[in-house]
């Protein structure tokens, strides 16, 4: 039994790791080859638009206004700063964060009650679910 519990600990654990490996392969390629999908242009459109004006177009849409407004508030505070960057780079990886709050709450929370193997699935589980390889590849 106690090595039943061993390997299931380690099939978690690279289950994990290929879950961020396939993570950063994805980071890479944005930033390494920014496109948009058809559904992203229409978030671009709406990066250039008054506050106001977004959430009214947004209220016809499926997604909450705030899910237009996250990209636009980076790339407001990146145009504010000063700092140079590519508006599609900076939307494909805000919209990464979620998955970088999922991998942190997996690690520390489910890893810690239920362990490694719960923690390993559930990420790589989430990463291939939510078309992550049509956004990111």
């Amino acid at each position: 039994m106690e090595d039943y519990e061993f390997q299931k600990e380690w099939c978690g654990k690279i289950l994990f790791i290929v879950s961020a490996i396939l993570f950063c392969a994805g980071i890479y390629f944005v930033i390494r080859y920014p496109f948009l999908q058809v559904d992203e242009w229409f978030t671009r459109g709406l990066i250039d638009l008054p506050l106001i004006e977004g959430i009214r177009i947004t209220i016809i849409d499926v997604h909450p206004p705030l899910y237009y407004e996250i990209p636009k508030a980076i790339v407001a505070v990146l145009t504010a700063v000063g700092i140079p960057f590519n508006e599609i780079v900076a939307m494909k990886l805000a919209s990464a964060i979620p998955y970088v709050i999922i991998m942190a709450v997996s690690y520390l929370v489910v890893r810690r009650q239920y362990g490694w193997f719960a923690c390993g699935f559930f990420t790589l589980s989430t990463l291939l679910m939510c078309q992550f390889f049509t956004y990111f590849f």
